[in-house]
């Protein structure tokens, strides 16, 4: 029974393989990631938006009360 013969070449192909996979799954992991945190801040700078806005409201009708007492 002849065993296949050990060539370099394909040796070196699979790591050239390998290492463009490896490179391939980071690049997405990058990309995924910068798309959490691209959502993650739209979200935060929305509820300070809106708390603002709250925040507003509140002042107006603590003012008007203020007024319909006096």
């Amino acid at each position: 029974m002849e065993h296949p013969k050990f060539k370099w070449n394909n040796l070196t192909e699979q790591i050239v393989y390998e290492n463009r996979e490896r490179t391939h799954r980071l690049q997405a992991e990058i990309s995924k990631s910068r798309r959490e945190i691209k959502d993650y801040v739209r979200k935060v700078e929305k509820s300070k938006m809106i708390r603002n806005i709250e925040e507003k409201k509140a002042k107006k009708r603590i003012a008007i009360d203020s007024e319909s007492l006096s």
